[in-house]
């Protein structure tokens, strides 16, 4: 797997970390290519950017659209109605998944394909799966700490690679 994207929800007043997860950047470029860039939802979320905007961020009005990819991007309850859409869209991906282990670059590739893969190839792509039940467990926990931005007092902090 890659690199990480890191989600914490942060009490904003103490700055204290209630929740961490983390979604590989793997998964996140496998949305894209599955349900086009066009229409992942990671980017129209409203968000807040803090290299531009001072805290506290819980009540200020996001002048942005999507993620800071690279970088730091806050959410607040400005933003609850699209994150929410945005993890069920990425939820029902991961239901779509035919097995509990999920190959997907080996699914992507033709019988053709697969049969001219060495067998040290092979190994190479299967060690690159989503396990389902892991995955919907980190998305189910992101759809729980976005109830929690729904009050002010609260952001969702997002990290990226």
């Amino acid at each position: 797997m890659g690199l990480n994207h890191e989600f914490e929800l942060i009490e904003e007043h103490s700055d204290k970390v209630l929740k961490e997860l983390n979604i590989h950047d793997d998964f996140l470029n496998y949305i894209d290519t599955t349900i086009g860039e066009e229409n992942n939802l990671f980017y129209t979320v409203p968000s807040i950017n803090p290299d531009y905007q001072e805290k506290p961020y819980g009540l200020v009005f996001p002048e942005y659209k999507g993620f800071n990819y690279y970088g730091v991007t806050v959410f607040n309850k400005h933003s609850v109605s699209e994150l929410e859409n945005m993890f069920l869209q990425w939820k029902d991906v991961i239901l779509s998944f035919p097995t509990d282990v999920y190959y997907y670059e080996l699914e992507t590739m033709d019988e053709t394909e697969r049969e001219k893969l060495t067998l040290e190839e092979l190994e190479e792509v299967k060690e690159k799966f989503f396990d389902k039940k892991d995955l919907l467990n980190v998305i189910e926990g992101c759809l729980e700490m976005v109830g929690f931005i729904k009050d002010a007092k609260y952001i969702l902090y997002h990290a990226g690679i």
